[in-house]
This record gives C-alpha cells, structure tokens and sequence, in this order.
C-alpha cells in the first residue's frame, strides 16, 4: 500500500454498493480518475474499500473487525437506510450494536453532536461518519410514507424527474393498491413497481445499476444520490 491512507465505506449490501460506486466514480471522474472492476482503488494517496455489510445489523460488526485486519482505515462511511426514525434518533441503532459487540471494556464512541464518531481501533483513532440514506425533497410520490426514508425513496426522487406521465399515473395507482395491502415499507414495494415499469426483463438486484446507467434516468438520479448525506460523507472520505 505504500504510503496510501486506508479507507473504508460500509454499505447494507449490493444495491447500496451499486448507488456508491456510481457517486465515487462522478466525484473521481472531476479529476480524470477512473474506478476499476473490484470495489477496492487507489485515489493519489488513498485507498478506498466500499465494504458489502450484508444487513443493518451487521454494520456495528464489520465496523469493529475493520480493526483488527490487516489493513486498518483511519476513516469509516458507514451508510445505512434511516426508515422511520428521525434524524435525532437514527444513529441509535448503530451506536447499540458498536456498544453490543465491543462490550464493556472495548472501544467507545464519542461524538461530535454532528453525526461523526471517534474511537479507538487496535490503539489506532478511527473516525466514523454514519450516513444515512435520507432526503429532504418532499415526499411528492403520493401514498407512500412520508416518514420514511430509504436508498429506494432517493431513486425514486431521481426517477421522477424523467418518467412520463402515463407511467407515472400507472406506478402511482399501483403503489396505492399495493400499500392498501401492505403499507410497511412503501417506498422499496413502490421501487420494485419502478422496476416492472421501466425495466420488465431487468432482475431487481441490477436495477439500480441500469438506472444509474441508463442515459434518461442517470442524471436525475446521480443528483438525488449526492444530495444525501451519503453524498457529503462520500467527499469527506475523499479528502486527504
């Protein structure tokens, strides 16, 4: 590695992966930097690992196993889906599952009121950036929870600036007859009604990659991506 500074952004799983590797490669390609293949790269002197945590409830975890590997980061993004919670109580759940598995003579987190943590990792200080996947456009997808916030609700926003009408008034309607039926997590059932309309032979695990990729809807939703606080923490991460 060199005299590289390791750093690390840890995600819930794939589709969240998809949406950070498109915003690092926009926030690196400024510079003419390209992103290879893995999801490990060199950015002049740091190097950037974007880590699949496989669930909320394993972030705390994969946080904390960061160090004691073999590479160990002095910056951590730490993404997740807020849900329901507000911005006052989101980080809640993160900093019971650190205290969970650190257990009481490990590592503490201490707080700068602000959403960014330090800690101490193997004798190390670590700087942790929780950041969540909210937006503060209005909830103008009717019928779905506008308490709710999530990865699916951000693209959303972004798809909404590019769908036509027609398509929109058919989600729309089969969003509300959905959530008539199961109103708990309506912003990810309306995503995979999204998914039906604009990509029928599309698996919904690529979905996010086609619509960071297709030409009509990258744009759009690229901008409601980085308008998160996923966004700034991203740049944060970025700084030498």
């Amino acid at each position: 590695m060199g005299a590289n500074r390791y750093r690390a952004v840890i995600a819930e799983g794939r589709d969240d992966i998809a949406a950070l590797r498109a915003m690092l490669r926009h926030l690196t390609s400024r510079q003419e930097r390209t992103i290879p293949a893995g999801l490990s790269f060199d950015i002049d002197q740091i190097e950037l690992e974007v880590i699949d945590g496989k669930s909320k409830s394993r972030l705390a975890e994969r946080a904390l196993q960061l160090g004691t590997a073999t590479k160990r980061p002095d910056r951590i993004v730490v993404t997740f889906d807020p849900d329901n919670d507000p911005p006052a109580s989101a980080n809640q759940f993160f900093l019971k599952d650190f205290a969970d598995h650190a257990g009481k003579k490990g590592p503490q987190m201490l707080s700068d009121g602000k959403g960014l943590y330090r800690t101490r990792l193997a004798g190390r200080e670590v700087e942790i950036q929780l950041a969540p996947w909210r937006t503060s456009a209005p909830a103008v997808f009717d019928q779905a929870p506008t308490g709710e916030n999530d990865l699916e609700r951000v693209l959303i926003e972004g798809i909404l600036g590019t769908a036509e009408q027609d398509t929109r008034a058919w989600a729309e309607q089969a969003t509300t007859s959905l959530l008539q039926l199961a109103p708990d997590h309506g912003w990810k059932r309306a995503f995979r009604i999204w998914n039906a309309a604009l990509g029928p032979k599309t698996e919904s695990a690529s979905f996010v990659e086609r619509l960071l990729q297709a030409a009509s809807t990258r744009e759009r939703c690229l901008k409601a991506l980085l308008d998160t606080p996923v966004g700034n923490a991203l740049q944060w991460v970025l700084e030498a």
